[in-house]
């Protein structure tokens, strides 16, 4: 019991600086005492981009620096990818590369000092680039862009050239008004037929290659309906006298399929029925006698004439 007293008594004057305690009564020299502190982390807050995403080519994303809520030491940057884009260890600017992603790291050293134990600290944002659309520098054209139909004009196309030269190019027809549309090669972009009266649309679609994205141009092929062609006797009689019988006209012949209506220029003469073509004889004189087609299909309006003479 007296020894546990003297060893209580001891442990009473311990004041953790060091004091060396020799307590005879446990035979036990207590040289040191050895503090350990317990490591801290701090953490950095508030690491953001400007823009998580990016196309190749635009103006690359800014950065809001984190905030540490202990201060070691000075923040630096890092990319994971510097072949998609760079990140200035001090200052933090990015510089865009080439599409793909990366992580960018904002860290803070450790630090070790009289005040604490403090542990390394990092926060990451991560960046993608996309492909940059091409930048055309030659249309996509058809020279013409408007045709007549019948009229044995192909077009020929202009392709179109931009900064992706690598990026093979194929035609389709996408769109327009024409009952048949023209046919374009995928390939060539050759056209080989221009269709029916109306538009085409034709599109250009280039392959994504590289850093450049899948681009597409389009333009139009205009087919106008052409005039039809018209033959045929006409009238049977050029001229008939006035007591005689009235000439009869025979429907003209077409490659259009729109129907006849007829007139006549001059009513004293010689009147014409519109529909049924039948000619009454009127007076004496001349008119003209007009057959006029309505316009159908691929064709426009059309018209024959023939001089009928009235005599006594």
């Amino acid at each position: 019991m007296h020894k546990l007293k003297k060893l209580l008594a001891t442990l009473l004057v311990f004041n953790f600086v060091g004091l060396q305690i020799i307590s005879s009564a446990l035979a036990v020299n207590i040289t040191s005492i050895t503090t350990v502190q317990a490591s801290i982390t701090p953490t950095l807050t508030g690491f953001t981009l400007s823009a998580p995403s990016v196309a190749l080519g635009a103006a690359a994303p800014t950065i809001t620096a984190p905030t540490p809520s202990i201060v070691t030491g000075r923040i630096t940057y890092s990319s994971n990818n510097t072949g998609v884009a760079t990140i200035d260890s001090v200052t933090g600017v990015i510089a865009l590369v080439a599409a793909g992603t990366t992580t960018f790291t904002a860290s803070q050293p450790a630090l070790l000092n009289a005040s604490g134990n403090y542990l390394a600290a990092s926060a990451t944002q991560n960046l993608t680039v996309t492909a940059t659309t091409p930048t055309v520098k030659t249309a996509f054209a058809l020279t013409p862009s408007s045709v007549i139909y019948d009229s044995n004009t192909i077009p020929a196309i202009t392709p179109p050239v931009t900064d992706n030269t690598s990026g093979a190019i194929t035609y389709a027809v996408t769109g327009g008004t024409s009952t048949t549309p023209a046919v374009i090669d995928p390939g060539t972009g050759k056209i080989n037929s221009i269709g029916s009266v109306g538009t085409t649309i034709f599109t250009a679609t280039q392959a994504a290659n590289g850093n450049y994205a899948r681009n597409t141009t389009s333009t139009t092929l205009t087919v106008t309906a052409a005039s039809p062609n018209l033959s045929g006797p006409g009238l049977n009689f050029k001229s008939v006298k006035l007591t005689g019988n009235a000439p009869t006209i025979t429907t003209p012949i077409s490659n259009s399929s729109g129907e006849f209506s007829y007139s006549s220029s001059n009513l004293k003469v010689a009147t014409i029925d519109p529909t049924s073509g039948i000619i009454s004889l009127q007076g004496l004189g001349t008119t003209t006698i007009t057959a006029i087609q309505a316009p159908a299909g691929n064709y426009s309006e059309g018209s024959i004439t023939s001089d009928l003479k009235v005599i006594d």
